[in-house]
């Protein structure tokens, strides 16, 4: 892992992400995500405990 100027990359193997802060654009109420995962289309998607969306997918701009 990697600091510049307040940008975090990390890196595992040939791979490297870049923390960006506010991106996934959340739906209205309370979401605790707790982990997510990439597919190969570049959607996220995001575990967490909300009962009305407990896997929430974005696009690769952010939008839920």
């Amino acid at each position: 892992m990697s600091t510049f100027a307040s940008e975090v990359i990390y890196r595992c193997g040939d791979f490297s992400y870049r923390f960006v802060p506010h991106f996934l654009k959340w739906p209205d109420g309370k979401m605790q995500q707790t982990c997510g995962v990439f597919a190969k289309n570049g959607e996220l998607f995001v575990a967490n405990r909300s009962k009305e969306y407990p896997i929430a997918v974005f696009d690769m701009d952010g939008n839920f």
